[in-house]
């Protein structure tokens, strides 16, 4: 399992090769590129024995391949990739064999990689076959956690304003407020209903909001 203080610094080389085009990038993980990976390792200790055991038969020699080699050979048919997980899907870089630093983006991959239905688990393997790609079962959980968080995170729906916000910063719109015509019907506010105009104007004005007829006051007497 790859520490964290790592796996933090890998995600941090990794956003160099991502800018601009998937996000930021949110978990990193490493896997591997082509067959599956338990086979592949079989099969060349199975070569080395073979040819072992040729060597001693016809020379009367042991000679026995070093680490090296094995790991040379290894590599060379699983290209190991680093995995990593963005604001908007799942992004695969080549990965330096020698000191395990990002060195070019290799493919974007749709957000629903990790989660399609031909995603396949065996044994300590998770097994994407669409992009022949393989992960460690502890690599795919911390890709799989971060995937849903980034996942949630985006699909929140947006907060709907109160009616006083709406009212003063500019959220649903409200009716405008009524204004008064003089010596015509009062005006309305939607919903409020057709107030009953008096029968006479000069005997009665609108009384603002309430969307009702009052009866005018009587003008001041004149004193002299």
């Amino acid at each position: 399992m790859m520490r964290a203080a790592t796996r933090t610094k890998r995600l941090r080389q990794c956003q160099r090769f991502l800018s601009g085009t998937t996000g930021t990038a949110r978990a990193y993980g490493v896997g591997e590129i082509g067959p599956d990976p338990r086979r592949t390792l079989f099969f060349i200790l199975c070569g080395i024995v073979a040819v072992a055991f040729l060597m001693f038969v016809v020379y009367a020699v042991v000679v026995v391949p070093g680490i090296l080699l094995i790991w040379a050979i290894y590599v060379a048919v699983e290209r190991s990739t680093s995995v990593v997980v963005t604001d908007q899907g799942v992004a695969l870089l080549a990965r330096s064999e020698f000191n395990g630093r990002p060195r070019k983006l290799v493919a974007l991959l749709p957000a629903t990689a990790l989660t399609d239905a031909s995603v396949e688990r065996s044994g300590r393997y998770v097994h994407l076959p669409t992009y022949r790609l393989w992960l460690r079962q502890k690599e795919f959980d911390v890709l799989n956690i971060s995937r849903a968080a980034a996942a949630g995170a985006t699909s929140r729906p947006a907060p709907i304003p109160s009616a006083g916000y709406a009212r003063n910063w500019g959220g649903a719109p409200y009716p405008p407020p009524p204004i008064a015509t003089p010596g015509g019907p009062p005006p309305t506010r939607s919903g409020t209903g057709d107030p009953t105009p008096a029968s006479d104007p000069g005997e009665s004005y609108w009384a603002g909001r309430t969307g009702q007829t009052s009866p005018r006051p009587p003008a001041p007497e004149d004193p002299s």
